[in-house]
């Protein structure tokens, strides 16, 4: 009699490359319930430069603010994702961007999609890519994980517990499982 194991067990096989960066992954139900907000989304067939119904066009990309607070920033980010593939909260690419949000959108703070929750001091849209546009609020970053966006065209980062508005961004790049 043969026995053949397949690899479906855990029998020693290499589980991938380790960690030695210090960085705590994320939790395997954080990446299944990204997976699976990203596989409930709606697609959004739009026309080029045609927004969202909920969404107003600003320079190139389209913005929906939030009328409530949300309970985390997490929540702020599956809100905007539940708005369909390529919603997101809003990542601030350069000086013009963010200039124009800052001039555009009356209020103090509102959550943003770029944290260092995998690595700490590093810096990641929620799209996947390194954060291009860094102007900090003087003092900051300090060791929480989660950013905002103010009136003055600053970021600052707060608890990612941490109750408050948020700003969603169309701009058809869809926010990537396991980059936050």
């Amino acid at each position: 009699m043969v026995l053949v194991l397949i690899g479906c067990g855990r029998f020693g096989f290499d589980r991938g490359p380790s960690r030695d960066d210090g960085a705590v992954p994320p939790s395997e139900a954080e990446i299944a319930i990204d997976a699976q907000l990203t596989a409930d989304a709606p697609m959004l067939a739009l026309d080029a430069g045609q927004c969202p119904a909920t969404y107003m066009k600003l320079g190139t990309s389209c913005y929906r603010f939030s009328v409530t607070q949300v309970p985390t920033w997490l929540d702020g980010e599956l809100a905007c994702e539940a708005d369909g593939v390529g919603a997101h909260l809003v990542t601030i690419d350069d000086a013009t961007e963010g200039n124009l949000l800052a001039t555009s959108i009356v209020i103090n703070d509102y959550w943003a999609g770029m944290t260092d929750r995998i690595t700490e001091g590093t810096y990641r849209n929620v799209t996947g890519e390194a954060a291009p546009y860094l102007v900090w609020v003087s003092g900051e970053p300090t060791s929480s994980d989660c950013s905002q966006f103010d009136d003055g065209g600053r970021f600052h980062v707060s608890s990612c517990d941490t109750s408050d508005e948020y700003l969603c961004e169309y701009d058809g790049r869809p926010a990537v499982a396991g980059a936050y």
